[in-house]
């Protein structure tokens, strides 16, 4: 299974940046990539929670991701991609995240990428995606970065802001 992990330092304590990623129905305020986003269950936060992510702002490029595992106690969740046109043709795909404390007011981010696939054309595409989805990833750790350091929703600003 190939996963590609990235992380980040922020300047924000670890409570407000899992506030921030326990919001799960508004990833577009910290993730650049998500034009909208919208709970799609009764459940709001925790496993079995579930959002529909439009990547682009005409709704046709869109994801469905569901919480398939959580600790709030150790700040830690698992999202998988369940559907969508946005989904990568994998067996597959969940993003973990693990917030640790560093200082009152400092924290980091891990954000872990794991791909499952099945077959050798599928096992290609997953090794050539990984330096995309790192990619990817620090751009969502630099949007939340951004969101848990100034409360403003990256969707309003300019996105080479975020860095």
């Amino acid at each position: 299974m190939p996963s590609t992990t990235v992380r980040r330092t922020i300047e924000a304590s670890a409570d407000k940046v899992w506030d921030a990623l326990d919001d799960f129905g508004n990833t577009q305020v910290y993730n650049p990539a998500i034009a909208r986003s919208k709970p799609t269950s009764d459940i709001k936060s925790g496993l079995g929670a579930t959002r529909h992510c439009d990547i682009d702002s005409a709704g046709k490029k869109h994801v469905q991701e569901e919480i398939t595992a959580y600790d709030p106690a150790s700040r830690t969740f698992t999202v998988e991609l369940v559907g969508g046109s946005g989904r990568p043709p994998m067996e597959k795909v969940e993003a973990h995240f693990d917030v640790k404390e560093l200082a009152p007011d400092r924290s980091e981010v891990a954000m872990t990428f794991d791909l499952t696939t099945k077959g050798p054309i599928q096992a290609a595409m997953a090794m050539m995606a990984k330096g995309m989805l790192s990619k990817a990833g620090n751009r969502v750790l630099a949007g939340l970065d951004h969101h848990a350091t100034t409360g403003e929703n990256v969707q309003e600003l300019d996105k080479s802001a975020i860095r």
